[in-house]
């Protein structure tokens, strides 16, 4: 449907899933999505990066 958007990210190591709803265009969801998941864990966001993490 156009207008919604929506991201699922489960992080089995962390038993954390994260889910993301939204109906604005446009919208950094990925990038909300990973800032949540970092709020979560106990993180400041931006403190870690993706890259640092997949190393």
């Amino acid at each position: 449907m156009d207008g919604c958007l929506s991201n699922l990210h489960h992080y089995t190591e962390d038993r954390l899933t994260v889910i993301v709803l939204g109906n604005v265009r446009p919208f950094p969801i990925r990038e909300l999505t990973f800032e949540l998941k970092e709020l979560a864990l106990g993180f400041a966001p931006g403190s870690r990066s993706r890259a640092e993490l997949e190393e």
